[in-house]
């Protein structure tokens, strides 16, 4: 099983998980807790350090930010606005550009440690 076969086997969970039943909160926070410790897992299976995780997993906290700072902005959209539509629209597309970017950044980054580790071990 390679690293990014994660990626797209856990994305099909979500998708399964999603249709069957809204997750609470605490459960939601605490998948992503678990798929972030499968990948952290599988990184350290592939020879990456703690400290090389921690990187990746550093550009996933972030984006986990920008993602929570737009969900936030719906939080009141429907208060004395004539087209929420358009706001809900927005935001949506805001999150979905995160997750874009997100998925890119991770893998930015787990190839830059590759490459670094691959220039480390020339000299």
């Amino acid at each position: 099983m390679g690293l990014f076969d994660f990626f797209t086997r856990n994305a099909i969970n979500d998708a399964m998980m999603a249709q069957q039943e809204e997750p609470t909160t605490f459960e939601a926070t605490e998948n992503r807790s678990n798929l972030k410790n499968q990948l952290a897992l599988q990184l350290m299976q592939c020879g990456f350090t703690q400290l090389e995780v921690r990187e990746v997993l550093d550009v996933i906290t972030l984006a986990e930010a920008d993602i929570k700072v737009a969900e936030d902005s719906l939080a009141h959209v429907n208060i004395n606005n004539p087209d929420p539509t358009r706001s809900m629209h927005a935001a949506i597309e805001q999150i979905r550009q995160y997750k874009k970017e997100a998925a890119y950044n991770v893998r930015k980054k787990i190839m830059e440690i590759i490459a670094r580790k691959q220039q480390m071990g020339r000299m």
